[in-house]
């Protein structure tokens, strides 16, 4: 029922391996580095695997199907090139670190409703196809997991439950189209999703998620909906939307965030209206006109102020709108602060309460 550690190890010339119908254990290192090996097929009563088990057996040809696996160690299937899927069941809760790293030809992937951890780079850079589905079991999805799997050209959808997703976790998958984010998400990590070229239509975020890393979605230049961020945020790393040219419409600043840090939004060029929320209080501020300014090359028409915080003309020098609307508390204030860009009539400042500009009369406001 068992095969031992190293029990094969280096076995460079092994071809074929008959296995007991009973296997339920195999050790670590047990046929890492059985490079011709070819021929073998793994009973459904495996219940372990352990680390780099079968590591380096690049021309093993299978798809495995493990309904009574509870254990997969760390690199335990790296670099098996040749191996075409995977269905894992059983009680398995962790699939380890670099698990089937560089598996480039595995199409196929059924993860058991009892998952919790996707290890670190645990299918980094494999040949995964059309759609691709996360339990609701799941509650972190590690650094690097699925990073460059650049075939997988369907939908992620990711089942509501409490999970957080890691730097880069998917990032580097240019042929995904589309991602259903489901609600229990708190964070997402740095370029978990950027340069994801092929994503489309709106972005919608469930409404758990606190933090938003830097570049998250940096670089995912075909969304072409609209931006919906959480009323649950208070985070959002550098340079987080950079790019996303063809989202559209208004893009709401939630309340909770507080600093709006470099390039955030840059390059939004499709945005036309912005709300900033009550909480914000500071932003990166560029010295010169570039992309690190937070929104770089954003043609906002439109800007509504909503809380009491005073902003600088820096905020305004480089955005043009048309009109800007902000609490009638305070019009006095924000004038001061901005007045060589309000007072030439140029931007057009009008109250949130009511309909129509403000009116000033002998330098005091009447209405």
């Amino acid at each position: 029922t068992e095969i031992g550690q190293q029990a094969f190890e280096g076995c460079s010339s092994l071809e074929k391996v008959s296995m007991p119908e009973a296997l339920e254990r195999i050790g670590a290192f047990a046929f890492e580095g059985c490079a011709a090996l070819a021929n073998m097929e793994l009973s459904g009563t495996v219940r372990s695997i352990g680390e780099s088990a079968f590591e380096g057996c690049a021309v093993w040809q299978t798809t495995l199907r493990l309904p009574e696996l509870e254990s997969l160690g760390a690199r335990a299937f790296f670099g098996c090139a040749k191996l075409a899927g995977a269905e894992l069941g059983g009680t398995l809760t962790e699939i380890g670190d670099s698990a089937f790293e560089s598996c480039t030809a595995m199409a196929s992937l059924i993860l058991p409703e009892t998952a919790q951890r996707i290890g670190a780079r645990a299918f980094y850079r494999c040949g995964l196809t059309g759609d691709l589905t996360i339990p609701a079991s799941v509650t972190e999805i590690a650094a690097y997991a699925f990073y460059g799997c650049s075939t997988l050209n369907g939908t992620l959808y990711i089942k509501p439950g409490s999970k957080t997703i890691g730097d880069s976790a998917f990032a580097g998958c240019s042929k995904l189209t589309a991602v259903d984010f489901g609600d229990g998400i708190t964070a997402i990590g740095n370029e978990a999703f950027s340069n994801n070229g092929a994503l489309s239509g709106d972005l919608i975020l469930p409404d758990s998620i606190t933090t938003l890393g830097e570049s998250v979605f940096e670089g995912c230049s075909s969304l072409s909906g609209t931006l919906h961020l959480p009323d649950s945020l208070v985070e959002l790393g550098s340079y987080c939307f950079h790019n996303c040219k063809r989202i559209t419409g208004t893009l709401r600043i939630p309340d909770g965030v507080t600093y709006l840090p470099k390039g955030a939004f840059a390059s939004m060029e499709g945005l036309d209206k912005l709300v900033v929320g009550t909480g914000v209080k500071d932003w990166y501020s560029a010295s010169t006109y570039n992309s690190e300014n937070v929104f770089y090359d954003v043609p906002f028409t439109e800007i509504t102020l909503t809380g009491m915080h005073v902003f600088s003309s820096t905020f305004f020098r480089y955005l043009h709108p048309d009109i800007v609307y902000l609490p009638t508390a305070q019009y006095a204030a924000q004038l001061q602060s901005c007045y060589s860009l309000f007072a030439d009539g140029n931007i057009a400042v009008r109250p949130l309460e009511s309909q129509g500009d403000f009116v000033v009369m002998e330098g005091e406001l009447v209405a």
